[in-house]
């Protein structure tokens, strides 16, 4: 018998805390490469930053890193259940002010505050003018499963 396995991803934006919309995203083949590594023991797929960025260009599979990063934030919370895990960032009033276009997901030892640093396990396009007075949170979710 054999499985095919797959990762289904999801960001979830709220603006102050209104209905948050949903956008499906894609995961990167630098995502793929880290999670084979880290099924052999080789890496870490943990997810440390989410990224903003004021590019619009069209998302790729091919992409290592944001096109235009701006701002990273740490994640404030994780949890999981099951096949299910769920990562949230939050981005406060006074931070990240400006336009956003684009979102991305870092991950691995090697991904700090600075920009362009760790894997990109995701990218997707966001468009949105934040101002000093909103705060944004940004829910993660990964549904493994099989196809």
């Amino acid at each position: 018998m054999q499985e095919n396995i797959h990762d289904s991803g999801i960001y979830e934006i709220s603006v102050n805390g209104r209905s948050p919309i949903r956008i499906k995203n894609m995961i990167t083949n630098a995502g793929l490469a880290a999670m084979a590594k880290a099924a052999a023991g080789l890496g870490s797929m943990r997810i440390k930053y989410l990224a903003i960025g004021s590019s619009s260009t069209a998302v790729s599979a091919s992409q290592i890193k944001l096109v235009a990063e701006t701002a990273r934030f740490p994640v404030a919370a994780g949890s999981s259940s099951g096949a299910v895990a769920t990562t949230v960032f939050n981005i406060l009033s006074g931070e990240g002010i400006g336009q956003i276009e684009e979102l991305g997901i870092f991950v691995g030892d090697d991904a700090t505050n600075e920009a362009d640093s760790g894997t990109l396990l995701s990218r997707v396009l966001w468009s949105h003018d934040k101002s000093s007075s909103e705060e944004i949170t940004i829910t993660r979710t990964d549904t493994f499963g099989r196809a």
